[in-house]
């Protein structure tokens, strides 16, 4: 992790490091790189993260993947944009717009 991400998004997080294992922190990379592609402000990398845990939850618990809970962690990762399931707005990865 590049400390100009990690003192950017995470304030502090350096120090930390040493609390997480290797894949713990390439996945918070990951996110922090990700919610930075897309231009959102560092509390994305928070709810990208609240996502990632639950999935790994459901995972541990053995729980099916349903449309409900795809739902969900699309609530998780933006609220805002997701508030009642699947958002109605346009999405783009990288610069290309996605048809609706």
């Amino acid at each position: 992790m590049s400390a100009e991400i990690s003192s950017h998004y995470f304030p502090g997080v350096l120090a930390a490091a040493s609390l997480l294992s290797r894949p713990q922190l390439e996945i918070i990379k990951y996110c922090a790189e990700e919610v930075e592609r897309q231009g959102d402000g560092p509390i994305a990398v928070e709810w990208m993260l609240r996502a990632w845990n639950q999935a790994l939850a459901w995972v541990a618990a053995n729980v099916a993947v349903t449309v409900d809970r795809i739902e969900q962690l699309g609530h998780l990762v933006e609220p805002d944009q997701n508030p009642h399931g699947f958002r109605r707005v346009a999405v783009r990865v990288g610069p290309h717009l996605c048809p609706p």
